[in-house]
């Protein structure tokens, strides 16, 4: 991300990033990454993020969604959620090309991705609310 994006997302990205690591070479576990990504996803709903920030976060996640694991895949879907403030924000998420990964998600049916499927359905509720278009 560039220097000019939001310092919440760029946080965000830097934490799942560091998940992706080895631990000896500077990594943190999964469940602290995804422990982070869910506090620093309660910021976003007090600071709106513009449609050009959101639109390079979903560039940088866009592989990662789909080698993820179910955790990191409920964080990140957690994330896009609260970054959806209005209409402008959704038709990025739609161009983004990122809601075939949601889609995936909630047609998976095993206990092991209960978390995921629970933020892929509240981030297509919120879409269906924003713009029910």
């Amino acid at each position: 991300m560039s220097a000019q994006t939001d310092p919440i997302l760029t946080e965000i990205l830097s934490k799942l990033k560091s998940s992706l690591l080895p631990s000896n070479s500077g990594g943190i576990s999964s469940q602290a990454a995804v422990s982070s990504i869910f506090s620093l996803t309660n910021a976003l709903e007090k600071t709106p993020v513009s449609v050009d920030n959101f639109h390079v976060f979903l560039e940088e996640v866009h592989d990662h969604l789909v080698n993820l694991d179910a955790a990191k895949k409920s964080a990140l879907f957690r994330t896009i959620r609260f970054c959806l403030a209005g209409p402008a924000q959704v038709k990025t998420f739609v161009t983004n090309d990122v809601s075939w990964t949601v889609i995936i998600s909630l047609e998976q049916d095993n206990e092991s991705n209960i978390m995921e499927r629970t933020q892929a359905l509240k981030l297509m509720e919120r879409v269906r609310k924003l713009a029910p278009e």
